[in-house]
């Protein structure tokens, strides 16, 4: 805290400075901040009268250091004094100063916003959405950025879709060094320089050029999310030795590939060495050509590799039938089956999906995690049958399959263990309302912010609908009598 308190009591010096000043003063204020070197160990010595932290000092020096980098080598000199005033002028108050100044650099570059008026325009709308992005009238060019309590932008959207062919992504971004989030949209590169900013936990790319020059090198182990749509990865994508050496993902996310995109994508996926392979909650792969021998690669060679994986999306591809999955679980007994899965997402493929209710009763009682099934379109509400065996799931189908399972392998009578009906109603009951909810969006948001997956309906109630159809299904080990256990070979009763 007491670092942000420092930064922020910096930038509002700084505007305080720049009130009243007239643009001549203050680029001669510029030229001397320019002849400032800072040296370590020097500026940043920790200070017995004024007890200063040294982080403290180090996060003032870094933040004079990047404002001296964006006036000496983003901004032209005799454009300075105008420049700052501008700066001064239109970012509201809220926003972080230094951040602001580096944000209108930033969008300077893009040639749809290059402009004073326009730059203004868009500072105060986008400020005054908070969310979105906000379209320039001319050129179609767009840039997003989200704001932390102090000021600073922890998110950044940066769009080159529209300008006269590709063009590479701008390293100084990496100077926002509180940036948690960033969207890259249209460049022939993306920078080495995002290996500097500690923070980042999500990279979106839409049509970007990812090629070779994406290597291990290319350091951002705090990497959560990352999501890849339409963009170009070069033969045989070898960024994705890089994508394996991630050791904090948990979601992984691609959108609209080509047939040898995901042949190249599965291989990689199905080959063991992956570092997130526990951390892995969630599998995207919308528009991505699979067929149904693809999803049977998906699903029982790549799966395997995730054993924590609790959301898998395969919406908007070619797939059938489950017939081929339900086959070979039928024929393999010894087949994976994961523990984990709740969310499977089969939207928009085949409209035969929905007719198969004696394949997906079998798939549902087989895969008792999953617990929200999405067929042929999102708002799809599932038969009867299909419904009966999702509520089921809910309400706690593997709890009690897994306890019947101990006991009927120590060969005993098969009771079910009171201590257990406070967890088996709690969770039946407290999370009925989730049930049918919409599915997690392809950005990993679920609705309501619990990351869970499912996203609460207002004005739907709990019900105990799912619990009544456990113990039903379920009566003679759920509601038997408790009996006296036999012990093997004693003869006694």
């Amino acid at each position: 805290m007491m670092v942000a308190e420092a930064i922020k009591a910096r930038d509002q010096l700084l505007m305080y400075m720049l009130d009243g000043v007239q643009e001549c003063d203050i680029l001669s204020f510029i030229r001397a901040l320019r002849r400032v070197e800072y040296h370590p160990g020097y500026n940043v010595q920790y200070n017995p009268y004024t007890a200063v932290p040294i982080s403290v000092m180090e996060a003032v020096v870094a933040r004079d250091q990047l404002m001296k980098y964006v006036l000496t080598e983003v901004v032209p000199e005799k454009d300075i004094g105008g420049f700052m005033m501008h700066c001064r002028k239109v970012l509201p108050n809220k926003i972080s100063f230094i951040d602001g100044m580096f944000l209108i650099s930033v969008i300077q570059m893009l040639p749809g916003l290059n402009t004073k008026d326009s730059i203004a325009i868009y500072i105060r709308e986008r400020y005054k959405y908070h969310c979105g992005y906000i379209l320039d009238d001319c050129m179609k060019e767009y840039c997003t950025f989200r704001l932390d309590d102090n000021g600073r932008i922890v998110h950044l959207g940066y769009d080159g879709m529209y300008s006269f062919g590709y063009y590479n992504c701008p390293p100084i971004i990496a100077r926002l060094d509180k940036l948690t989030s960033i969207t890259l949209d249209g460049f022939q590169s993306i920078p080495m320089e995002l290996s500097n900013l500690p923070n980042l936990e999500k990279l979106q790319c839409y049509s970007c050029s990812l090629g070779s020059e994406i290597s291990n090198e290319f350091e951002l182990n705090n990497l959560k999310y990352i999501y890849f749509s339409r963009c170009e990865f070069g033969t045989g994508m070898p960024f994705l030795k890089w994508v394996k050496h991630l050791p904090m993902l948990e979601t992984l996310d691609f959108g609209h590939l080509q047939e040898n995109e995901i042949t190249d994508l599965l291989e990689t996926l199905r080959t063991p060495g992956w570092m997130c392979k526990d951390k892995l909650e969630a599998l995207y792969l919308t528009e991505c050509c699979i067929s149904d021998k693809r999803m049977e690669t998906v699903w029982f060679d790549i799966l395997p590799n995730f054993p924590n994986l609790t959301s898998l999306d395969v919406s908007c591809n070619n797939i059938t039938s489950v017939k081929y999955i339900v086959d070979k679980i039928k024929s393999d007994r010894k087949c994976f089956v994961s523990n984990s899965l709740r969310i499977v997402n089969l939207a928009s493929n085949s409209s035969d999906l929905d007719r198969e209710d004696a394949e997906l009763g079998f798939f549902l009682d087989t895969y008792n995690t999953i617990c929200r099934l999405c067929l042929y379109h999102f708002d799809y509400f599932p038969t009867s049958a299909v419904n009966y065996a999702l509520r089921i799931n809910h309400a706690g189908r593997r709890i009690v399959e897994s306890l019947k399972k101990h006991i009927e392998e120590k060969d005993n009578e098969l009771t079910f263990p009171e201590s257990m009906w406070p967890n088996l109603l709690e969770n039946a009951f407290q999370t009925s309302n989730r049930l049918g909810a919409s599915i997690t969006n392809s950005d990993g948001y679920d609705g309501d912010g619990d990351g869970d997956g499912f996203q609460v309906v207002k004005g739907k109630k709990k019900n105990p609908t799912g619990l009544y159809y456990l113990v039903h299904y379920y009566a003679k080990f759920i509601l038997a009598p408790k009996r006296k256990l036999n012990t093997r070979g004693t003869g006694q009763g």
